[in-house]
């Protein structure tokens, strides 16, 4: 159990705000739109789900060749931790 949470100092927040999210205590929110990371997270993300659920590889693979590792958690057939897939075992 921890005893004390110390609250990060104005500077240190500062420092690590995220262009486009407001601050905040707690999650921070961030829209695609302002934050261009997240639109590369959201594509991957549903490229992954149109591979999985429709068997449609075409968009991830524009994205495989710069992915290192993917964690398939819910994957627990072989493995209670999931399976992993890399460049030598790829999921396409």
């Amino acid at each position: 159990m921890i005893a004390n949470i110390w609250p990060l100092s104005e500077k240190v927040e500062s420092e690590t705000e995220i262009p486009g999210c407001r601050p905040a205590r707690g999650p921070s929110v961030a829209t695609p739109e302002r934050v261009p990371a997240l639109q590369a997270v959201d594509y991957f993300l549903w490229a992954l789900q149109r591979h999985d659920e429709r068997g449609e590889s075409r968009f991830l693979e524009l994205v495989w060749p710069k992915v290192s590792l993917v964690h398939a958690v819910d994957e627990t057939d072989s493995a209670p931790y999931g399976a992993y897939y890399t460049k030598k075992r790829p999921l396409v």
